[in-house]
């Protein structure tokens, strides 16, 4: 044989290979809903879904009724963790290794639980006081085109309550 009719060979032969494991690896979507206990779609629920062993995780959120939806899924072993403030995360494992097209998951039934958020702070810096000094952020208060008179009488109001309120929040008359 020449070099050319081995290389042609090899050529051959690397592509089927090539052809072959793209043929074997074809993607799969996934889709399942969630939903509470009262049976209703879970709206915007964080859907995970990983391979153990690997770091490729796909995310998605779940649509107004609780559907949500994977294209180009692995067709292997894989994890599905599912959480939303108020309920108990779901983590499952799912075996696709055999499926092609679209696999239909069972739904996934949240119960409420220990997902809760401990504290919430609201900051606002629209008034700042420095000894003597009050500081408004008038951007924040009103509008563009409000009348300068108007927003300068607001502001005494405000200004005269704060004094008023002992640091309490509440006005003392």
């Amino acid at each position: 044989m020449t070099n050319i009719a081995v290389m042609k060979l090899f050529i051959t032969l690397l592509s089927l290979f090539i052809f072959t494991g793209a043929i074997a690896q074809k993607n799969i979507s996934v889709k399942g809903t969630i939903r509470t206990d009262d049976g209703k779609g879970l709206n915007k629920a964080s859907v995970l879904l990983y391979y153990p062993g690997q770091r490729d995780t796909l995310k998605t959120f779940t649509n107004d009724n609780g559907i949500y939806y994977f294209s180009n899924v692995q067709p292997r072993p894989v994890n599905i963790t599912v959480s939303y403030i108020g309920y108990k995360k779901f983590s499952d494992n799912y075996n696709y290794t055999n499926t092609s097209g679209e696999e239909v998951n069972n739904d996934i039934l949240m119960t409420p639980g220990d997902n809760l958020l401990e504290t919430v702070t609201i900051e606002s810096s629209r008034v700042q006081i420095k000894e003597d000094t009050v500081s408004y952020k008038i951007g924040t208060m009103f509008r563009k085109n409000d009348n300068v008179e108007e927003v300068l009488k607001k502001l005494r109001v405000r200004s005269r309550q704060r004094r008023k309120s002992n640091g309490t929040g509440k006005v003392r008359k």
